[in-house]
């Protein structure tokens, strides 16, 4: 009987899960996060009112219990350690109080100082039962409401976008990992078992040298693993999974709390995987996603008790002063920003900080499985974190204006300044192209730029600076055209571990190194077999060909990603495109397909368009 309710309510949850984000979708001039109606679904067939998922159902729980670590997992997969390097340059060692680093560092301290400050006050008055729980709680940032919003706007890999990206992981990391030693501290006091929270770096680091070993080392063993990644097999996926699990298993037995272990483990999938591994990320998130997460959020809304919130007297004190506290403590700090961007930049920072969701709802959570906080405030800091997670994004957005996309879309960076990279920079900034040229210790940058072109002079050690990642935040394609094969994949593969998203050219002459590149998904060219071909193309298609090396005629090609909601789903017969613009094909998952009336267009198809270059910009801003 114990099972049939079990399935009853497993039912009812999953089946909410699946409406609600149809439900929101109705809704798209909000922008209501999914995980909100997740919340409010579990409120209307929880406690609060209609009772039907029962709270102490023991595997709703586990599988709540395990959402919430998945959670905390694909967290962790979003950490990229690269952009806490800085850059090596003289000018910027000498402002190091504008870099990214200490910005977001101080950020987070100042964060911890108001946040105790004001939860000291709270203890004070009696309105919570421990200072230190409720500062660590005000300090967290939504990571997972951080990282798509920079993205959205085209600014995550700017200057700006990362550092409000290394403040909100600076929040995330710091914040759970004092809750760990705070919860080690509640439970078992001041002893020597805090000492063994260090185990779990310890087994971060040989969890990721046995991943470096074992899938980029031993050739026999990465080559298998290949071959086993496919069909029902999946054995990067479960692989994933263990080495999550280890580090879960270990928090448990050391008494640390498993988020911490989970949010490891996340960050070494992140560190050990390549560009070709983007589909194992996929299918992580499939899982967690789509089953596991959406389980603990409808839980959590299920075990909030409204009705009886209501008859507490401090609610309608609470709520103004939590609110107030959780924009104070993000805001104020994030004044420090100015240092190196503008008031309206900054404030925009301190709003898209104070958004808070997942990390304030597991650390609520603990809260009260430790009695630390009581059930009426666990009502108030959800319906706080539901309120800053809806509000705070659109004032970012008032704030930071988006950056165009179309000025992304066409800007090239050229690595090399070899006779045929510097003729391939020329040849775009005669199309009347943003180009930018990577040297590397060359010695003839002054003559370089008396050739019109924008030259960064880098030194050997350039993949790790801050300068390197500038110039790639902007670019629409990479084209690396060094002498040595080597040095280009080692470049190819950064670059794509960097940003997945843009477009990169090598040059290959050997046609046994390609299929390396095609790996990473980069495109290969070859001066000794491209050039026939294309003379070849030439003959037979003088006036295609005239098209494309012309650099004063008016017509143009250009290739576009489709991402517009209102251009999805829409045939090519029903656009409406301007002037002389026509659609000549669409690349879709490597595949080539020449339109015709009938065509559905997808999201990121790759468009190609023919026209005039003042009706291709108007026809460019359709697509994006």
């Amino acid at each position: 009987m114990e099972t049939e309710n079990t399935f009853q309510s497993l039912l009812i949850v999953m089946s909410l899960a699946a409406i609600m984000p149809l439900i929101l979708n109705r809704f798209k001039k909000v922008n209501i996060p999914i995980v909100v109606g997740e919340i409010v679904a579990g409120l209307i067939v929880g406690r609060s009112w209609l009772n039907w998922v029962s709270t102490n159902d023991v595997v709703i729980n586990f599988l709540a219990e395990f959402g919430l670590v998945f959670l905390m997992f694909l967290a962790g997969m979003e950490i990229d350690i690269s952009v806490l390097s800085t850059n090596g340059n003289e000018d910027q060692k000498k402002r190091i109080k504008n870099s990214p680093v200490f910005l977001s560092g101080a950020h987070f301290l100042l964060t911890l100082f108001f946040a105790a400050g004001i939860s000291y006050y709270l203890f004070q008055h009696g309105y919570i039962k421990n200072t230190w729980m409720m500062a660590l709680i005000l300090s967290t940032t939504s990571l997972g409401v951080v990282v798509p919003v920079l993205k959205e706007k085209n600014i995550i890999r700017s200057l700006y976008g990362q550092t409000v990206l290394i403040s909100a992981l600076f929040a995330d990391f710091a914040t759970m990992f004092l809750i760990t030693i705070l919860v080690a501290v509640l439970s078992n006091g001041m002893s020597f078992e805090i000492l063994l929270i260090g185990l779990l770096f310890v087994a971060f680091f040989l969890l990721y040298r046995f991943g470096i070993l074992l899938f980029h080392r031993i050739k026999p063993l990465r080559i298998a693993i290949e071959e086993l990644s496919y069909a029902t097999t999946q054995i990067k996926v479960r692989i994933a999974i263990a080495i999550m699990l280890i580090l879960v298993a270990l928090s448990e037995m050391i008494g640390s709390e498993i988020i911490l272990g989970a949010f490891l483990a996340g960050m070494i999938i992140r560190l050990i995987s390549t560009p070709a591994d983007a589909h194992v990320v996929d299918q992580l998130e499939t899982v967690g996603y789509g089953f596991l997460i959406p389980i603990f959020f409808i839980t959590v809304g299920a075990g909030i008790n409204i009705p009886l919130m209501l008859q507490s007297s401090t609610i309608g004190i609470l709520v103004p002063i939590l609110l107030g506290s959780a924009i104070i403590v993000k805001l104020v700090p994030a004044l420090l920003f100015k240092l190196a961007f503008s008031w309206k930049e900054s404030i925009g920072a301190g709003f898209l900080l104070s958004s808070r969701l997942s990390l304030i709802i597991a650390a609520v959570a603990i809260g009260v499985r430790l009695n630390v906080i009581s059930e009426n405030v666990q009502a108030v800091l959800i319906l706080i974190a539901i309120l800053t997670v809806t509000i705070f994004p659109p004032l970012f957005n008032i704030f930071v204006p988006v950056v165009d996309n179309l000025e992304k879309q066409r800007r090239y960076v050229v690595i090399g300044t070899g006779r045929f990279g510097l003729d391939i920079a020329r040849k775009l900034v005669g199309h009347r192209e943003q180009v930018e040229v990577l040297a590397i210790d060359s010695d003839n940058t002054n003559y370089l730029e008396s050739q019109g072109l924008e030259v960064h002079l880098l030194n050997r050690d350039f993949l790790s600076t801050q300068d390197f990642k500038n110039s790639l935040s902007m670019a629409s394609s990479v084209i690396c055209t060094l002498p040595d094969v080597e040095n280009n994949y080692k470049i190819c593969s950064v670059i794509k571990h960097f940003d997945n998203e843009v477009n990169v050219l090598a040059l290959v002459e050997n046609p046994n190194d390609a299929p390396r590149f095609k790996a990473l998904e980069v495109d290969t060219f070859s001066i000794s077999f491209d050039t026939p071909a294309i003379i070849a193309a030439m003959v037979r298609n003088p006036a295609t060909y005239a098209l494309l090396a012309d650099a004063h005629s008016d017509k143009e090609l250009v290739e576009v990603k489709i991402s517009s909601r209102s251009i999805v789903r829409k045939k090519v017969r029903d656009l409406q495109l301007p002037g002389d613009v026509l659609i000549l094909s669409i690349r879709r998952k490597g595949e080539m397909i020449l339109p015709h009336g009938g065509t559905q267009l997808q999201r990121n198809d790759s468009v190609t368009l023919a026209g005039s270059r003042d009706c291709l910009l108007e026809a460019s801003n359709l697509f994006i």
